[in-house]
């Protein structure tokens, strides 16, 4: 099974760059799975060597490092590191430099253009109808036109 996990908060403040890490943990230990971690946005920061751990929080720079050592892969958003200052020197060991092309192979779950199944794709209603398709579809229980959309609601 391959699963793609795209971060995309900070690395303290809140649980859910954590939470995803321990996400990847997990199924990095699985024989059956083909693990890609890609930190886009204040994400990128969870893969800065250095950081001084708050009390009460996960060492996201050593799970990065386990999550690699298990056969995940981690690559960060390039773009994102430039806009913190984020040098080669300072990425963890275990995440790479990537970016937008790699993210979107990635997804599609293949090298090359995933632009001929456009049409064929149904995407999950919690997806905003800016994800590119047929001109006179949105997401279900949306508005035609909607462009707000819901990625990341809940239930």
């Amino acid at each position: 099974m391959n699963v793609l996990l795209i971060m995309n908060d900070p690395p303290y403040g809140t649980e859910r760059s954590s939470s995803g890490l321990r996400l990847a943990l997990s199924l990095a230990r699985r024989d059956d799975v083909e693990l890609r971690v890609f930190l886009i946005g204040d994400a990128a920061s969870c893969a800065m060597v250095g950081q001084k751990t708050p009390e009460g929080y996960y060492d996201l720079e050593r799970m990065i490092g386990s999550v690699a050592r298990r056969g995940g892969d981690v690559a960060c958003c390039g773009t994102c590191l430039d806009a913190r200052g984020i040098t080669e020197d300072l990425i963890a060991k275990g995440a790479r430099r990537s970016g937008m092309d790699e993210l979107t192979e990635w997804t599609c779950g293949r090298t090359g253009s995933c632009r001929s199944e456009r049409r064929r794709c149904r995407w999950p209603a919690t997806w905003s109808s800016w994800v590119e398709g047929p001109e006179d579809w949105s997401p279900p229980g949306s508005s035609a036109g909607d462009s707000a959309g819901s990625i990341g609601a809940a239930g």
